[in-house]
Parts: structure tokens; C-alpha cells; sequence
């Protein structure tokens, strides 16, 4: 008679999904979520503060979350996240913001204005390499926080936004690492002509996609293309109105992070989900990213 004894082995995979940070079931958290095109679920890691209004963005292997604000205190500084492990790198923000636009361009992140969570917002333009943070010299024609940003190419797009002294905004500002241009397709469609804020943005190929976000106080569920010259609505909407949301490209779809569920587009269609989801995703930020994990076989 043989005895079969199986072997047992951990074996790394190669994940593709997004993260969330600062989920929370109301108001600022420390909480990471992932969501893997399918489901949602809480990593064991967390912030090392509860924040909203945080920024992330990724370079290679590695999520990096910069600023945010929980009531009047507002942070400096950028937290690193591989998938398994948080922690604090020794570089901060030259000045503490949240609700700013970023996106990785280059070989860097841009973190584009924001604000200091009371009634002030910022014009400047802060550059993080992975290591070192430095200030450009560029920096955005007017104050602004709440803009989407995404980029096309060499170029960094940031849309609408609000400032406590010009309320909304409806201009498209285009970055191209070394300067700052106003955009000639400004009015957005659909009666949106005084500006939307608190939205989010994600690119396809070449095309960015615009989500939600508020106009004139008011939560809106439109979803707008811009492709560096033409801005349009789609037929496509969000299934919920929202507003203060978060987004990410993961290979060759968006998934966007509504208060209550998750919604993934390919570019045309959408479809909605909120399997494992037990926070809300208000405030939060979000980054792409492809990591390891260990799968016992």
C-alpha cells in the first residue's frame, strides 16, 4: 500500500488591479483597498493617518500616496505601498496639500495645486522622482484644487477645479513637464459651462475620460472624452450621480471608485459592481498597480 503525501508549494503571482486609499465608513480613513477588476477587499496594511482628499500615482512597482487632510490638519507626507508593505518615505511635500491633481509623467509624479482644506488653494506644481521631491518653476495660471488630471502622451491634462476666490473652473490646462498651457476647448457640453470640480480622470490610449463630479454644488454621473482637442460627452454613465471619486487605468480599462460601488469602463461601455466592498470610497485615491502575491498550491 503507498501513502501519496502531496507537496505543498507557495508560488508568487503576478496581480494586476488597483488600490484604494483612505476608505473609511465615514469621513477621513487609513484603510487600503484592492479592487481586481472583480471584487473589493481590505489589505492588512494600512496609512499612517486617516486622511481624505490624498493623491497617489505609481512608479514601477511601487504606489505613492502624497498629502491629504483629516478636518483642519493637512499632511506632507508621501507614503510608499508595493502591494504587501506601507511606509513613510524620508522626502515630504514642499507645501502640505490635498485635493490636488496628480499623475505620473515621464519618470516622475506631478502633484498639480491643491489645497490646504480651509480657504486657501494652491498655483504651484510639486515633482516627486521616487526619491526626492523638488518644486518647478512652471506652476498653474490660477489657484486650483479639485481638478481631474490624466495625462496623453508627454502631456499632463488637468480639468476644471475650484478655487475659494474664482469658485468653478471650465478650463483644460495641458502640462508638458515643462510648462503650462490654457487649452482652446474649455466649454464642456451639456449646459456645464460654468465649470465642474471633484471629478476624476483616466486615460486609454490616447483619450482621457472625465467621471462625475459636482457642478454648481450639485452631484452629476456624465462621463466626457477628451482626446487633446475635442471635448465630448458620451452615451455612457456613471450608475450613480457622484462626486469626490477616485480612478485608475489598469491595462486597458478605468475602474472608478464610487461612493458605494466600483465601476469599470472599456472605453465605451460600463459595467458596475460592489462585491466585497464594505467602505465607502469618498475622498479616496487611487493607483494602478502590478505586485506579487503568494498562492499556495
Amino acid at each position: 500500500m503507498f501513502t501519496f503525501n502531496p507537496v505543498v508549494r507557495t508560488l508568487n503571482v503576478s496581480v494586476n488591479g488597483a488600490f484604494i486609499f483612505g476608505a473609511s465608513s465615514g469621513g477621513a480613513g487609513n484603510s487600503i483597498q484592492l479592487f481586481n477588476g472583480t471584487e473589493f477587499s481590505i489589505e492588512s496594511a494600512t496609512l499612517s493617518s486617516a486622511v481624505s482628499g490624498s493623491m497617489a500615482a505609481s512608479i514601477s512597482s511601487n504606489a505613492f500616496v502624497f498629502g491629504g487632510a483629516n478636518g483642519t490638519s493637512v499632511y506632507s507626507s508621501i507614503q510608499r505601498y508595493d502591494g504587501t508593505t506601507r511606509s513613510t518615505d524620508a522626502s515630504t511635500l514642499s507645501t502640505p496639500v490635498a485635493y490636488a491633481g496628480c499623475v505620473f509623467l515621464g519618470s516622475s509624479i506631478f502633484i498639480f495645486g491643491g489645497s490646504n482644506n480651509s480657504s486657501t488653494d494652491y498655483s504651484l506644481i510639486q515633482r516627486y522622482s521616487g526619491s526626492s521631491l523638488t518644486v518647478d518653476s512652471a506652476s498653474l495660471p490660477t489657484v486650483k484644487s479639485n481638478a481631474a488630471c490624466s495625462k496623453i502622451s508627454s502631456n499632463a491634462f488637468l480639468f476644471g477645479g475650484f478655487s475659494y476666490s474664482n469658485l468653478a473652473s471650465n478650463t483644460i490646462l495641458r502640462y508638458d513637464g515643462t510648462s503650462v498651457s490654457t487649452d482652446a476647448a474649455v466649454t464642456a457640453p451639456n449646459g456645464y459651462n460654468s465649470g465642474t470640480y471633484k471629478q476624476t480622470a483616466s486615460n486609454i490610449g490616447s483619450s482621457i475620460f472625465i467621471f462625475g463630479g459636482s457642478y454648481s454644488g450639485t452631484a452629476i454621473n456624465s462621463i466626457y472624452k477628451y482626446d487633446g482637442t475635442t471635448y465630448s460627452a458620451q452615451a455612457a454613465t456613471l450608475p450613480q450621480v457622484d462626486q469626490d471619486i477616485s480612478s485608475a487605468t489598469v491595462q486597458s480599462e478605468i475602474f472608478v471608485f464610487l461612493s458605494t460601488t466600483g465601476y469599470k469602463f472599456s472605453g465605451t461601455t460600463g459595467t458596475s459592481t460592489s462585491t466585497g466592498l464594505t467602505l465607502n470610497n469618498t475622498g479616496t485615491s487611487a493607483a494602478a498597480l502590478t505586485f506579487s502575491r503568494p498562492y499556495t498550491v
